[in-house]
């Protein structure tokens, strides 16, 4: 059967990913942490598109493509699972099945990521790489926006709470100076001394109100913009050449068809005899 193979290439965000930390803790969120650090911050790209996260949903994936039930038959148009394509039921076989046709590489001078998809179909095999570089683009987006999310969470609830403590602090201070007008001035040493332990406790819980706005809101920023941007270079050709198998091997195949049936026409007496004879056993 002639196969097709679609071609898909990245270039990945760098700039986005260059902390060794996010990465352990992104291909940690597929089981991949003890694969990332060692290979460089495009590696994870590589592990993302190898991933069984990422199989899992190409496999359950429905496609609509055009097959030939056989060598020289009209292309029948089918829509299937790329389980059904495979004819697998078992997820575990089927993905072993989805690695034998996929091909990831990255070029480690350019840091393009390559992704390669080979099947008996052509639209089948563009489709897998589409799917795939769809699935990457989401789980970096979804990540990140994640992370940052959770990080907004976190500066909100602590806002909040610093709000709180701001508010006491300056209660305080106003409860005293309503009895202490001039606390400043007073020949009581501790009563200044409370006084101006409670000016620098306001003083320090607005500071620190300040610093956690300014940091919830600067998180929000982070959170809009700082996304990983997946710059696809090719989304995934659709593949018109066949791949394989090459002309040697079917020019060899029919060397043997025309050979054997050339023998078989030389030889038909001594064969006809020999299969209508009886087996002396």
């Amino acid at each position: 059967m002639n196969r097709y193979t679609s071609e898909g290439r990245v270039l990945p965000d760098l700039k986005h990913l260059s902390n060794l930390g996010g990465l352990a803790a992104a291909g940690e969120a597929l089981g991949l942490g003890a694969q990332i650090g060692g290979g460089g911050q495009d590696a994870l790209y590589v592990d993302i598109l190898k991933s069984r996260w990422l199989g899992d949903q190409v496999l359950d994936e429905t496609y609509t493509y055009k097959v030939r039930s056989w060598m020289f038959g009209e292309p029948e148009t089918r829509a299937t699972t790329l389980l059904g394509y495979f004819k697998e039921k078992n997820k575990d076989k089927g993905f072993k099945a989805l690695m034998s046709v996929i091909n990831i590489k990255r070029d480690v001078k350019t840091n393009l990521v390559t992704i390669t998809v080979e099947t008996r179909s052509p639209e089948l095999s563009q489709a897998v790489v589409k799917k795939a570089l769809t699935l990457l683009d989401q789980y970096l987006i979804e990540k990140v926006q994640t992370q940052g999310k959770a990080k907004a969470i976190y500066l909100e609830q602590r806002l909040k709470e610093a709000a709180i403590e701001f508010q006491k602090a300056e209660d305080g201070l106003a409860r005293f100076q309503a009895n202490n007008r001039t606390y400043s001035s007073s020949s009581d040493p501790a009563v200044r001394l409370r006084g101006q332990h409670l000016e620098n406790d306001l003083e320090l819980h607005k500071q620190l109100f300040s610093q956690l706005t300014y940091q919830l809101e600067q998180a929000r920023l982070d959170e809009k913009k700082d996304v990983p941007t997946l710059s696809i270079l090719d989304s995934g050709t659709l593949p018109i050449q066949k791949s394989g198998p090459s002309r040697g091997f079917w020019t060899m195949v029919t060397f043997f068809i025309v050979g054997g049936a050339h023998f078989c026409w030389g030889n038909r007496v001594r064969l006809s005899k020999y299969l209508s004879s009886e087996d002396p056993l």
